[in-house]
């Protein structure tokens, strides 16, 4: 009883907190339209309104992805074929809960991943240190040095990552040649590598090195493919659910679309995109071309997508206990190699990219 009045107590402090963004950001009520082609059915300012309302009060929160969704426009989506992110999220949370979830503990440290990767015999980046403050393990050597005795003697081409960031937070390249050190490019010094790895944990993995197709698209940062898969414990089977793909833009070194890449819808048979690039609000609307190598998106084909959705499936066989994950993964000139998995698999970036989840959704979660 105490519990579920605490939980109420909860659900209506966050739902006053979304209302009063909702009154107070303007953003959300004059949001640029994804759609400017349909502007002769876009909605009024007073109808977003009230369909954010409305979207507070049934699931708790602002829909941040109203304008990606194109439900500004009318007749264009049905709003009922789309799953709200935060009815997404409690769901996905009490199956973990109804579940051993210890297996999720692996997702979310990289370090843990890499371990388990190597241990599996499933192909990852290969680790070459940790970096705790002024500590740096050396996983070839088994053996403990210092931060200047490592940029001293060892020569590098990596990305370093924070153990357990999300969206790509945490994450620069960093090339150590000589004692001299590059981040993400930009000539650097230890102290200023020290100074970036201040605070936390940081995986440091030896950079992959793309396929010429996804190099194409655009070469300045390593684009990977969103695969998403569900185990079904009834048939003891893996399938694949509507997936997507990244691409970075601009001088990014990552593609991630929380930091200005495009996402892309990618079919999950032949492996090849969408019409559309979609960028995150504040970063832009949507492109058919890539901004800066003008690479046209539909049909493009991504190479070995067929193994990479092999290689997923026979790893999620070993996380039986993890009802869904998606899967990050790399295309090398001689095939896919998996950087990391996420229970979190954002399924309103699936839904901007694909089509509204509820069938999916009320069939396998």
């Amino acid at each position: 009883m105490i519990k579920a009045i605490k939980t109420l107590y909860k659900g209506v402090i966050f739902r006053l907190k979304e209302l009063n963004r909702l009154f107070t950001n303007k953003s959300i009520i004059n949001g640029a339209s994804y759609f400017p082609e349909y502007a002769d059915r876009r909605k009024t300012k007073a109808i977003i309104f009230f369909d954010q309302f409305k979207n507070i009060l049934k699931y708790g929160d602002v829909n941040d992805f109203y304008y990606l969704y194109g439900f500004d426009i009318r007749g264009l989506r049905d709003e009922k074929e789309y799953v709200d992110y935060a009815k997404f999220r409690a769901r996905r949370e009490d199956l973990m809960h109804r579940s051993n979830n210890s297996q999720v503990a692996i997702l979310r440290d990289k370090f843990y991943f890499s371990i388990v990767s190597e241990a599996l015999g499933f192909r990852s980046p290969r680790t070459i240190a940790v970096i705790t403050n002024d500590s740096v393990y050396l996983f070839n050597s088994k053996q403990t040095i210092s931060l200047t005795e490592f940029v001293q003697n060892h020569n590098i081409d990596s990305y370093v990552k924070l153990i357990d960031g999300e969206c790509a937070n945490g994450v620069f390249e960093v090339r150590i040649n000589e004692g001299i050190i590059s981040i993400d490019g930009e000539s650097s010094s230890i102290d200023m590598f020290r100074k970036q790895i201040t605070g936390g944990s940081f995986l440091v993995q030896e950079k992959i090195y793309q396929h010429e197709l996804l190099n194409r698209l655009h070469p300045q940062s390593s684009n990977t493919i969103r695969l998403i898969t569900k185990y079904n414990s009834n048939t003891d089977s893996v399938i694949v659910l509507p997936s997507f793909f990244r691409v970075g833009t601009g001088d990014m070194r990552v593609d991630n679309w929380a930091a200005g890449g495009l996402a892309l819808g990618i079919s999950t048979e032949s492996g090849r995109l969408g019409e559309w690039g979609y960028y995150k609000p504040g970063y832009g609307l949507k492109t058919k071309i890539h901004p800066d190598t003008g690479i046209v998106f539909k049909d493009y084909e991504i190479p070995y997508f067929a193994e990479a959705k092999d290689l997923v499936i026979r790893y999620h066989m070993h996380f039986k206990n993890v009802h869904s994950i998606g899967w990050d993964v790399a295309i090398t000139p001689d095939g896919p190699c998996i950087i990391e998995g996420n229970d979190n698999w954002e399924i309103s970036v699936v839904q901007v990219t694909n089509h509204g989840m509820r069938k999916e959704f009320e069939q396998y979660m």
